[in-house]
C-alpha cells in the first residue's frame, strides 16, 4: 500500500472521521476528496506541486490533505499556534506555490503566494513537509514521503490491535507527527477517526485507542470518572516526551493499557514500541522494542541511532536536501539512551540539553524526571540562566496540577532527589505561551523567557 487510492477499498458506507455528532463515512471521503481536486486544478494546482495546508484538526483540512497526496503534491502542514510571520517563512522556505485552507467537507480556499522559484528537485511525489520543534529556534522542515507514512502505521496498527471496528481519537494535532500517524493507522485499517474537541471525548465507549503525552495523561488520571474509563480501552499510546516512572506505576496499579513508545518526527513516528507496561531496574521506563523493520544502537557515547524504512527524505534547505547520517546510514537521534537488560530502549536526556555549572555537568532531564515524581507536578522543564558565580545555574518552569505552588516544599523535597548542584536556582509555573499543542513544555520558548532581562 503506497498510494492515496488504496486507503479507499474500505466498504464505502464504514464510517471514516467523526466529528462531533456528524458521521463521514469512507464513502463520504472518497467524494469529498474528488471535489476538492476539482477546485485545485481550476486553481491552477497540478500534480507535484507544492502547497501549502492550513491544518486545523477538522474533516475538512484531512480532506484537502487527502486530496492533494492523492495528486502526488508536496504538502507543508502549518501549524496553527504559528504567527503569520513564521507561517509566511514556512512558505517561501519550501517555495510552495499556493496556500490552501479547508472550509467544508466538498469545499476550499485556495490562495496563490508570490513565489517565483523554481520548483526544487525533491518535490517528485506525494509528502508531507513537517516542522520539527527544533533546539535552535528555527524549526527544521522534514520531507516525509507517504509511503514512508504508511510504512509507519503498517507496523503500528499490528501492535497496537487496531480493527476495523475500532475508533481512534485525533488527540495531537495533524501537522505534528504523531496526528499523521493517527490518520494513517486508521486509513489503513478501515477503522474510524474522531476529530471531536471536547475533553469528553476521551471517555466516549466508542473510542478504543488513545495517544497521549504524558501531561494529557496525568490531567485524566486527576478526573475522578477518566480511571475507570481509560480501563476500557484497547490501547493508549505514551511518548511524545520524557515518560515518569509515577504515572506508569499508577496506570499499572489501575489497569489501565498503556503503552509506551519511542519516536520522532524524522522517523515517521514510532520507532519504538512497548509490548506491555514495563518498569525495570531503578524506576527505569522501558519504551521496548523497535518495530519491525527498524534498527536501533547506540553511539560509542550513548546517542540513540536508528535506521530503516520509515526514515524521512532529509531537512528542507535552500540548497535542496540535507540528510544527515553517520556511516551505516543510521540517522544520529540527538537522544541519549539506553540498552536495558531485557533488550528494549530507555532515554536518558538529549545531547542539546545538557550544560555545565560551576563545572558540573547538568542534564536537565534527572531534574525534570525528579521534579515529575513530586505530587501535583505534571511537566517540568528545566533551562540554564546566567550566573556570575557559576556560569549558569538550572531555572525550572513546571506545569502544576494545584492552584498554587509551594516552592519551599518542592526545594525541599528536591534535595532527597538530586545533588546540591542540581537544584534549580529558581521554580515558576510555566505560563500558558510555553506550552505546545502536545502538552509539553517549549525548551526553546523557556530559555528565552527565563533569561530575559
Amino acid at each position: 500500500m503506497n498510494t492515496v487510492q488504496e486507503l479507499f477499498t474500505h466498504p464505502t458506507l464504514a464510517p471514516c472521521i467523526v466529528e462531533g455528532s456528524r458521521t463521514h463515512s469512507y464513502g463520504d471521503v472518497i467524494e469529498g476528496v474528488k471535489r476538492v481536486q476539482e477546485t485545485l486544478r481550476d486553481k491552477n494546482i497540478h500534480p507535484q506541486d507544492i502547497v501549502a495546508l492550513n491544518t486545523n484538526g477538522e474533516a475538512t483540512s484531512i480532506i484537502a490533505l487527502l486530496a492533494l497526496l492523492d495528486m502526488r503534491c508536496s504538502v507543508l502542514l502549518i501549524n496553527s499556534r504559528w504567527p503569520p510571520s513564521m507561517a509566511t517563512e514556512a512558505v517561501e522556505r519550501v517555495a510552495a506555490s499556493h496556500v490552501v485552507t479547508g472550509i467544508s467537507l466538498n469545499e476550499i480556499e485556495v490562495q496563490p503566494t508570490p513565489n517565483k522559484r523554481p520548483k526544487p528537485s525533491w518535490a517528485v511525489d506525494a509528502a508531507v513537509i513537517v516542522a520539527t520543534s527544533g533546539s535552535t529556534g528555527t524549526p527544521k522542515l522534514a520531507l516525509l514521503s507517504l509511503s514512508t507514512l504508511l510504512a509507519s502505521a503498517q507496523t503500528v496498527a499490528p501492535a497496537c490491535a487496531l480493527t476495523p471496528s475500532d475508533r481512534w481519537l485525533l488527540s495531537l494535532p495533524l501537522f505534528h507527527v504523531g496526528g499523521l500517524g493517527i490518520l494513517f493507522r486508521t486509513l489503513i485499517t478501515g477503522s474510524c477517526l474522531s476529530v471531536s474537541r471536547s475533553d469528553e471525548v476521551y471517555g466516549d465507549p466508542a473510542t478504543t485507542h488513545l495517544s497521549l503525552v504524558p501531561t494529557q495523561l496525568y490531567r485524566l488520571l486527576g478526573d475522578a470518572r477518566s480511571p475507570e474509563l481509560l480501563q476500557t480501552k484497547k490501547a493508549i499510546l505514551l511518548g511524545g516526551a520524557p515518560i515518569g516512572a509515577r504515572i506508569i506505576s499508577e496506570c499499572r496499579a489501575l489497569s489501565i493499557p498503556v503503552i509506551t513508545t519511542y519516536g520522532l518526527t524524522e522517523m515517521g513516528s514510532a520507532v519504538t514500541l512497548a509490548s506491555k507496561q514495563l518498569l525495570s531496574d531503578g524506576d527505569t521506563v522501558s519504551l521496548g522494542h523497535p518495530l519491525p523493520g527498524v534498527e536501533v544502537k547506540l553511539s560509542p557515547d550513548g546517542e540513540v541511532l536508528t535506521r530503516g524504512p520509515t526514515r524521512f527524505r532529509g531537512y528542507i534547505t535552500p540548497e535542496g536536501l540535507s540528510l544527515p547520517l553517520v556511516e551505516g546510514d543510521w540517522f544520529p537521534t540527538g537522544d541519549i539512551g539506553e540498552i536495558l537488560a531485557d533488550l528494549t530502549l530507555a532515554i536518558r536526556g538529549r545531547r542539546d540539553a545538557q550544560f555545565i555549572s560551576g563545572g558540573e555537568n547538568i542534564h536537565p532531564e534527572m531534574i525534570e524526571n525528579a521534579l515529575t515524581a513530586l505530587p501535583g507536578i505534571m511537566a517540568a522543564c528545566v533551562v540554564p540562566v546566567p550566573d556570575a558565580e557559576f556560569g549558569c545555574r538550572p531555572s525550572a518552569f513546571v506545569v502544576s496540577a494545584r492552584p498554587n505552588l509551594d516552592i519551599s516544599e518542592i526545594r525541599e523535597s528536591l534535595r532527597t532527589l538530586i545533588p546540591s548542584f542540581a537544584l534549580p536556582i529558581a521554580i515558576q509555573e510555566a505560563p500558558i505561551e510555553l506550552l505546545t499543542p502536545t502538552g509539553k513544555i517549549s525548551r526553546v520558548l523557556a530559555i528565552r523567557l527565563a533569561n530575559q532581562g
